[in-house]
């Protein structure tokens, strides 16, 4: 395993980590938090970074790198829900999307196609990073930054859903005129 996936399998375990210490009770809970998402959040960076530098870009990596990203997202979602159960519905909306596009991911791979983070992605995992920041630290106004996210949250949805249909049909089509 090279040093990329072994910090994607340690980010996997911090987020196990995570979870312990939102199930306890302590002083300033909410600021510990913070730090501990924050720091998961960068060893994302950290392992993309070092699988392009060293070119150890791996199958592993890109699928255990989503997988990750999906469970801290969701752990960090479900905990704030516990903070502001009126933000549920929003919530809802921004899991759901995560779990939409993957599988549509998963059809389009059924295809052959692997379907690429887009630069729209990227930017809504930064700014559902900086949300549930936002929200941990009780910034005001945390219900309107939210319904952002969630509605740019939607919109990359549906570019995805697009993309994917559109790739398959084109797959779809060569292999019919093959015939």
């Amino acid at each position: 395993m090279n040093t990329a996936n072994k910090i994607t399998v340690a980010r996997i375990f911090m987020i196990f980590g995570l979870l312990v210490l939102m199930l306890l009770s302590f002083p300033n809970k909410n600021y510990i938090l913070t730090i501990v998402f924050i720091a998961i959040s960068v060893t994302d960076i950290l392992d993309g970074y070092v699988a392009r530098k060293t070119k150890k870009v791996t199958a592993f990596g890109k699928v255990f790198d989503q997988i990750a990203d999906k469970l801290l997202i969701t752990l960090a979602f479900l905990y704030i829900i516990t903070l502001q159960p009126s933000f549920y519905w929003m919530v809802f909306i921004i899991l759901a999307r995560e779990f939409l596009v993957s599988g549509f991911r998963m059809v389009a791979a059924s295809y052959g196609v692997v379907v690429q983070a887009k630069t729209s992605g990227k930017i809504k995992m930064i700014l559902q990073t900086l949300v549930i920041i936002y929200i941990l630290l009780s910034f005001p106004a945390a219900y309107w930054a939210l319904l952002v996210v969630t509605i740019y949250t939607s919109y990359t949805c549906i570019e995805y859903i697009i993309k994917i249909d559109k790739e398959i049909k084109q797959i779809l089509k060569k292999k019919i005129k093959k015939k």
